[in-house]
């Protein structure tokens, strides 16, 4: 069971937890019959809790401490007050992870024009037809002249995209270190920091991308492993579910920057 599916799990049990406690509140007898114990729930708690440990550090640990304080020793039920700091935690991730808003399905991705082909590739074969990415939400800074003709206007449309984006994705290279517009564009997402991901374009070595400042978020665009982790992380984060298509996409897509 993956992260999501413990985190539904483990809703939809305090809900119902919830409902046994008011029913147990207001006189209705024999709530054992409808409740799905407190067991239950420090179970699915506790898968959570593991799940989430490396996704949502802080929250697994806030469920973990309240695992230890969840039990009334009284009664064999939830204690009221540890009952509701976990709702609110599994709240919190629920409206993170389950309840995401339409425009944060955007992906801004900032690179160079003169590497346009290897971006419009990779758009097509791993955001879209590999992962499920729709087009409309994807956002790529391309035409330098533009840019630099539009002035403010065309500043202001960057930047509301790099801050309605769920993702930022830099398309690190030569040319993109050589572009002003481009370090423009890299200062702008570092500075709201929404899920940055560097990759590595062909011929583009870690030697020439120090001024990364951390070179070593950098990956090659074309490392299987890689995709096959940010294929995973997208679809957790966005909701998404498997496509068949997505080996030979990626597949496709490596072979494309060989020919």
């Amino acid at each position: 069971m993956d992260f999501k599916q413990s985190l539904i799990q483990a809703i939809g049990i305090c809900e119902k937890m919830e409902i046994a406690l008011n029913r147990g509140g207001c006189g209705v007898p024999y709530c054992r019959q409808y409740c799905p114990t407190i067991d239950g729930l420090t179970n699915a708690l506790r898968n959570l809790s593991t799940e989430a440990i490396n996704i949502e550090p802080e929250c697994a640990l806030v469920l973990q401490t309240e695992l230890g304080r969840l039990r009334n020793p009284m009664n064999n039920c939830a204690n009221p007050c540890s009952f509701g700091v976990v709702k609110g935690i599994l709240n919190v991730l629920k409206k993170k992870h389950i309840d995401k808003p339409n425009n944060s399905k955007k992906i801004f991705i900032s690179h160079s024009s003169i590497d346009k082909p290897i971006i419009s590739n990779f758009v097509d074969r791993i955001l879209c037809l590999g992962i499920g990415i729709e087009a409309n939400d994807i956002f790529c800074t391309s035409n330098e002249e533009m840019t630099m003709n539009n002035g403010e206007d065309i500043r202001k449309h960057i930047k509301d995209n790099i801050h309605s984006a769920g993702y930022s994705l830099l398309m690190i290279s030569n040319n993109y270190k050589a572009s002003e517009v481009c370090q423009n564009e890299l200062g702008a997402v570092w500075a709201v920091n929404n899920n940055v991901r560097y990759f590595m374009l062909p011929n583009t070595t870690f030697d020439k991308i120090g001024w990364l400042g951390s070179p070593n978020k950098a990956e090659e665009i074309g490392n299987p492993v890689y995709l096959d982790e940010f294929q995973h992380e997208l679809k957790e984060y966005y909701n998404l579910g498997d496509n068949p298509s997505w080996s030979r996409q990626r597949e496709l897509f490596i072979a494309s920057m060989k020919g």
